[in-house]
């Protein structure tokens, strides 16, 4: 356990140094600010559409199925298929924790850079919207923007999976991402997916715009089991490939 944290350390701590985690961070951090200032200077002051009990749930819906996957798949490319390409997992592994221990410490510090994009999108939007009218509960809806953030990591669970599992088999980040669309659109196609990909969004789970609508507490189950069954599948798939391949 202790050489884990030794290698998670490290893994992370290289991570940070990575230009896209700080890109993605910036970019986080601009959306809000964007539409919260294109809200203001069409509508005024006080007479926005957007409220800023709403502005998360509004950038949540932009940043979580269409920005974040983007930038997570980037970093597991970075932590796999380029340093593979650049020589330096043959360092890694050398290392005394087990390849077990360096697949995991990978996957864990991507888990991690999409959690400060996804704080990094949260602080700016509850700094942004201060600019935005409220029309009530404003800390009842930190509490609501927390829990969405929170609910909005899960299907990025499923991106990582796939994409660890693409490093295994592809040599480029380019190819990786090429497979992933056309991964992705065969899923969304295919008569035999499990679920709606709709189902995915938190919004769906935890509420969208100022009235409510939540998944019934079964269709919740199926979407969270599906999404933790593909997780599972392909990151154990990833792991027995990354354990017999030659580094």
């Amino acid at each position: 356990m202790k050489t884990f944290a030794i290698t998670f350390k490290n893994e992370f701590l290289r991570m940070l140094h990575r230009k896209k985690l700080i890109t993605g961070m910036i970019v986080a951090a601009i959306i809000p600010l964007a539409f919260a200032l294109a809200n203001v200077l069409a509508l005024g002051w006080n007479q926005g559409l957007v409220f800023r009990e709403d502005l998360f749930r509004l950038v949540l819906g932009v940043f979580t199925p269409l920005i974040l996957p983007l930038f997570a798949i980037s970093l597991v490319s970075d932590a796999f298929t380029d340093e593979q390409a650049k020589g330096s997992m043959r360092m890694s592994v050398l290392m005394p924790d087990s390849r077990t221990g360096h697949f995991a410490a990978k996957i864990t510090s991507a888990v991690a850079g999409a959690s400060l994009m996804m704080l990094s999108l949260l602080l700016s939007t509850q700094l942004f919207s201060l600019v935005l009218p409220s029309r009530g509960g404003w800390l009842l809806s930190v509490g609501n923007a927390v829990l969405q953030a929170l609910g909005s990591l899960f299907p990025i669970f499923v991106v990582i999976g796939f994409s660890v599992l693409g490093t295994q088999f592809l040599k480029s980040s380019s190819g990786l991402f090429l497979a992933l669309v056309g991964l992705a659109m065969v899923m969304n196609l295919s008569r035999f997916w499990l679920g709606n990909l709709n189902d995915f969004l938190p919004v769906k789970w935890l509420g969208a715009g100022a009235n409510f609508i939540y998944l019934p507490f079964g269709s919740l189950c199926v979407t969270l089991l599906t999404m933790l069954l593909w997780t599972v599948f392909t990151c154990g798939i990833a792991l027995v490939r990354f354990e017999r391949r030659m580094v």
